[in-house]
C-alpha cells in the first residue's frame, strides 16, 4: 500500500522552531552518543552560516550551499528550488549531485507536481523513507530510494525548498530536524542576498541618475541632450530601439525628437508621430506607462522593427504635465525585466527636469541671439538646472508624502552614528513608533484622511526633536524610527513619553481606537556598539519593545529589557509587561506592520 511520507509544518522540527531545534543540535554535539556526528552537524551550519556571509551574490551562494550539504553527509542529490508564487511554480536555482538528473538549473516545477511541488504548494516538509510507497513521488535522479524536502520560509514568507534525495532507503531517518536547522539558515541568507541585490539595484540606479545629470550638463542644447539620452538608454539596456517625442505645445502634435537602434521605418529629426498611432500613441491619450511583453497579442502595435517582441512606452511628466513620451522596443520580455523598467520609468522622472530645463537653455539661446544683453538669463537657466539636481539629490533622502527623512536617509545615518559612538564609546537610542490601529483609521476614513494623519503626526515628532543630530524618519507605513545619539536610556523615555502625547494632543477622532481618537505605541532601545553589536539589533530591540507596548494595551511607552536568561549576552529581550490587549491581537498587529524585505507594510 502506497502511503505518503512524513510531514510537519514549515519552519518546524518535531517540537518548537529554529531557535530550538539548533539548541538541540548544539545538546546533541556534547551528548555520549552520536558526538561525533554533533560536531559534524554544528561544523556544517557554521559552514554554511560562513558562505551566507562571504558571498551575497545569491546564485553562487545557492551553489555553494548545496555544495556543502551534500558533502558533509555524502548524500547523492541536493537541489534548492524557490517559489514564484504568481506563475505558480518553483524554478531550480542550484543543483549539486554526484549522478545524472533530470532536475538542473532553471528547471520548472509546477505546485504540486512531485515532492518538491507537493511541499512549495503546502510548506510543509516531506519525508519518504521509501520512494515506491510514495505516490506523489517523481525522480529527480533515476536511482533514489529515499527523499527529504523542506520549505524554506523567512519570517513566514515561503521562498522556496530545500530537496535531498539518497540512492538508500530511509537515508535521512533522524536528519530532518537538522535540514529544517539548515533551511532556516538558507532563508535568511537568502534574504540577506535579496537585500543586497535590492541595495545594489538602488546603487545602480543613483549611478545612472547621476550618468544623466552630467550628459544633462554637458550637453549643448537640447537636440545633443535627447540624443545623448536615447544612445544611454539603447546602450545601457542593450534594446532594439529608443526613441523620445515631445509635445509641439503650438501644433498639438508628438514629435520626434531622439532615436537611437534599428527601425525599417525612416524617422527623422521632428517628423510628427499621430496620437491615434501605435503603442506611442495609446500612452499619450491615455497619459499612462504601457509595457506590451508581446507584441502579437496587441492589436495597436506599429511595427517598426521585424525583430520586436516587446515594447514599453513610458510617459515624462514635468511637474504633472505630461509633455513627452520615452518609447523602447525590445527583442523579447525578458530584455525588460521589471528592475529595468522600474529603471527606465525612474530616467524618465530624472530627464523631465532636464528637458525642461533644456527648452528652457533653448529659449534663452534664441534670445540671446536676438538681443545680446539678455545674457544674464542664460546663466539663470544654468543656475536653475544646477539646483535642480541638487533638489533631486536632497529629495532622494527625504519621504514623499511626510517631507521627514526616508528609509535611505534612516539607515545611513543609524550606520554613521552607530560608528561614531564606537569610537567614543557613546551611546546611542532609538524609538520605534507606530501609529495605534491605523488600518481601521484608513478603513473607517480613508487613505486621503490616513495620509494626512501621518503627515500631521510626523510634523509633531519633527517639530518636537531640535538636536541637530537627531533623526526622525519614516520607517515604512505608519512606522516612525526616532534616532537619539548619545541619549541616555532615561532621556530616550522622556523624550518617548513626550511624543506620546504630543500625538494626543492633536486630538485626531479615531473611532476604531481605544481612546476614540489617535495615539502611538512607541518601543525604547538603547545601547553602547561594540564589536559584537550590530546596528540592526539596535532596531530589533526597539521593535521587541513597541510590540510589548501594543501587547499592553497600545497608547504607551516600552523600554526594551534583556531577557533574564540572556541578560547582558546577546540582543534578544523584552519590554516590561503590563495589562491590556490580547498577546494574539498585539502579535497580529505588530506582524502586520513589520517591514518586508522590499517594501514595508501598514500596521493597524
Amino acid at each position: 500500500m502506497r502511503t505518503r511520507g512524513t510531514t510537519g509544518p514549515a519552519g518546524m522540527g518535531a517540537a518548537g522552531g529554529p531557535e530550538r531545534r539548533a539548541a538541540r543540535i548544539a545538546d546533541n554535539a556534547t551528548g555520549a552518543r552520536g558526538r561525533g556526528m554533533g560536531e559534524r552537524q554544528l561544523a556544517l551550519i557554521n559552514r554554511i552560516a560562513r558562505i551566507a556571509t562571504e558571498d551575497l551574490d545569491l546564485a553562487p551562494m545557492l551553489r555553494r550551499i548545496v555544495d556543502a550539504v551534500r558533502e558533509g553527509f555524502g548524500w547523492e542529490f541536493v537541489a534548492f528550488l524557490s517559489l514564484d508564487p504568481l506563475r505558480r511554480r518553483t524554478v531550480c536555482e542550484a543543483v549539486s549531485t554526484v549522478l545524472d538528473s533530470e532536475l538542473r538549473v532553471g528547471t520548472i516545477v509546477a505546485l504540486g507536481y512531485g515532492v518538491t511541488g507537493e511541499v512549495a504548494r503546502t510548506a510543509k516538509a516531506v519525508l519518504v523513507r521509501d520512494v515506491d510507497q510514495h505516490i506523489n513521488y517523481v525522480p529527480a535522479v533515476p536511482c533514489a530510494r529515499s527523499e527529504l524536502c523542506v520549505p524554506v520560509c523567512h519570517r513566514g514568507e515561503l521562498l522556496g525548498v530545500l530537496d535531498i534525495e539518497s540512492i538508500e532507503r530511509d537515508a535521512f531517518s533522524g536528519q530532518q530536524e537538522l535540514i529544517e536547522t539548515i533551511a532556516d539558515q538558507v532563508a535568511g541568507a537568502i534574504a540577506a542576498a535579496r537585500l543586497h541585490q535590492e541595495l545594489a539595484r538602488r546603487a545602480e540606479l543613483l549611478e545612472m541618475m547621476s550618468e544623466i545629470s552630467h550628459h544633462a550638463l554637458q550637453a549643448d542644447g537640447l537636440p545633443e541632450l535627447l540624443a545623448r539620452i536615447a544612445r544611454f538608454v539603447h546602450q545601457r539596456f542593450e534594446v532594439l530601439h529608443c526613441a523620445i517625442l515631445l509635445e509641439d505645445r503650438a501644433r498639438g502634435e508628438l514629435l520626434l525628437r531622439a532615436a537611437a537602434g534599428e527601425s525599417v521605418r525612416e524617422l527623422h529629426y521632428g517628423d510628427a508621430w499621430p496620437t491615434t498611432r501605435g503603442i506611442v500613441g495609446r500612452g499619450w491619450r491615455l497619459a499612462q506607462p504601457q509595457w506590451v511583453p508581446d507584441v502579437r497579442d496587441d492589436p495597436d502595435h506599429d511595427p517598426g522593427h521585424p525583430g520586436v517582441g516587446a515594447e514599453l512606452v513610458v510617459p515624462i511628466r514635468y511637474r504633472e504635465r505630461l509633455i513627452g513620451l520615452v518609447a523602447v522596443q525590445a527583442a523579447t520580455a525578458d530584455s525588460l525585466p521589471l528592475e529595468v523598467r522600474n529603471m527606465l520609468r525612474a530616467l524618465a522622472d530624472q530627464v523631465a527636469g532636464a528637458i525642461h530645463l533644456a527648452l528652457v537653455n533653448q529659449r534663452l539661446l534664441e534670445t540671446v541671439h536676438l538681443f545680446e544683453d539678455k545674457s544674464e538669463q542664460l546663466e539663470s537657466a544654468n543656475e536653475q538646472l544646477r539646483v535642480a539636481n541638487g533638489t533631486l539629490e536632497r529629495l532622494s533622502t527625504l519621504d514623499g508624502l511626510t517631507g521627514i527623512a526616508n528609509r535611505r536617509q534612516f539607515d545611513d545615518s543609524l550606520r554613521t552614528e552607530w560608528r561614531r559612538a564606537r569610537r567614543r564609546g557613546d551611546v546611542v537610542s532609538l524609538l520605534m513608533i507606530d501609529i495605534d490601529r491605523f488600518k481601521a483609521f484608513n478603513d473607517g476614513y480613508g487613505h486621503l484622511a490616513g495620509d494626512e494623519c501621518l503627515k500631521r503626526v510626523a510634523q509633531v515628532l519633527a517639530d518636537h526633536l531640535r538636536r541637530a543630530e537627531d533623526v526622525v524618519s519614516r520607517f515604512g507605513g505608519e512606522e516612525f524610527a526616532v534616532l537619539l545619539p548619545e541619549a541616555t536610556p532615561e532621556r530616550a523615555f522622556a523624550v518617548a513619553e513626550e511624543l506620546r502625547l504630543d500625538v494626543l494632543r492633536l486630538r485626531i477622532p479615531h473611532a476604531g481606537a481605544e481612546l476614540g481618537q489617535v495615539s502611538i505605541s512607541v518601543g525604547v532601545a538603547s545601547a553602547i556598539p561594540n564589536a559584537g553589536l550590530q546596528p540592526a539589533q539596535l532596531v530589533d530591540m526597539a521593535d521587541k519593545a513597541l510590540y510589548v507596548a501594543k501587547l499592553d494595551g497600545r497608547n504607551l511607552v516600552r523600554r526594551f529589557e534583556p531577557a533574564p536568561e540572556v541578560a547582558g549576552g546577546s540582543a534578544g529581550g523584552a519590554a516590561a509587561r503590563g495589562s491590556g490587549a490580547t498577546e494574539s491581537d498585539a502579535r497580529a498587529e505588530h506582524d502586520a506592520a513589520a517591514p518586508a524585505i522590499e517594501l514595508p507594510l501598514d500596521r493597524s
